[in-house]
């Protein structure tokens, strides 16, 4: 894209996924603007048809499609920061004040607390589930990786993220999106695992936080997290952590789901 001076890029593979380069992009490389599936009916991809086909092609409204998505990126720390306190336990007190307010003309107060004491309240974030990628390119590279298994040979899969050229395996990938998420979001240990939720992994969880990494292996060598002193993340409430060293190509592309989400560039080769 630098090398034209264009704003925009696409790249067709089992999604669209537009590209932006323009005068918004405060990044050093092109950043993900657009992730477009292939289905009937999807809204993603009745706006790429609108903004791309020749007969309705306006700049305009691209650079407009450009700048709603650097909106939403600019609106997401303080969403998170909001979300953080709105599901934090002194906002539970709050709420119980609320209904204590409410309710207080109908019945007495007494009646009131003891209710409350039998309920708990407590607001919590939606998980959004991560599924897999179900085209058919997919489908290929599992029925590929079982020929591979079949034949004792591992899936070589390497995954660059955001552009930067570097070929990771499959952990690293993961514990290099981790990063990344922090870098952007700066968020507190309880929120990131709502964010990377244990299921994406499957047994070990995505992220646990170093102290119980050491105690539940104090005895084993391999601690199955990346423990080197440099692959140790610190959330913003200061909760050192470590990122699960244990992915296949199956679970890995709950995070490769997951970062497109986020809006990372993730490239499998």
């Amino acid at each position: 894209m630098r090398q034209f001076k264009l704003p925009f890029g696409l790249l067709i593979g089992p999604q669209i996924q537009v590209f932006y380069d323009g005068h918004l992009n405060p990044e050093d490389n092109a950043v993900l603007i657009g992730n477009i599936e292939f289905k009937r009916g999807s809204t993603e991809g009745e706006k790429f048809v609108q903004l791309f086909s020749k007969e309705n092609f306006n700049l305009q409204e691209l650079h407009d499609y450009a700048e709603a998505h650097f909106n939403l990126i600019k609106r997401k720390p303080k969403v998170q920061e909001l979300t953080q306190k709105i599901t934090s336990a002194d906002f539970s007190d709050q709420i119980a004040a609320l209904i204590k307010n409410h309710l207080s003309e109908e019945y007495e107060s007494a009646v009131i607390d003891d209710a409350l004491q039998n309920i708990q309240i407590r607001l919590s974030p939606r998980k959004n589930e991560v599924m897999l990628n179900p085209f058919p390119a997919t489908k290929i590279r599992k029925k590929a990786k079982q020929t591979q298994k079949s034949n004792g040979h591992h899936d070589s899969t390497k995954y660059i993220l955001n552009g930067n050229g570097i070929h990771l395996a499959k952990n690293r990938f993961v514990l290099e999106c981790v990063r990344e998420y922090i870098k952007r979001f700066p968020s507190d240990f309880n929120h990131l695992k709502e964010v990377f939720y244990d299921d994406l992994q499957g047994s070990t969880g995505v992220i646990n936080s170093l102290d119980f990494v050491q105690n539940k292996y104090a005895h084993i060598n391999r601690k199955r997290h990346f423990v080197k002193e440099n692959d140790v993340l610190t959330s913003a409430d200061n909760v050192q952590f470590v990122v699960s060293t244990e992915w296949s190509f199956d679970n890995v592309q709950n995070i490769v789901r997951t970062a497109r989400e986020m809006g990372f560039q993730v490239e499998e080769v």
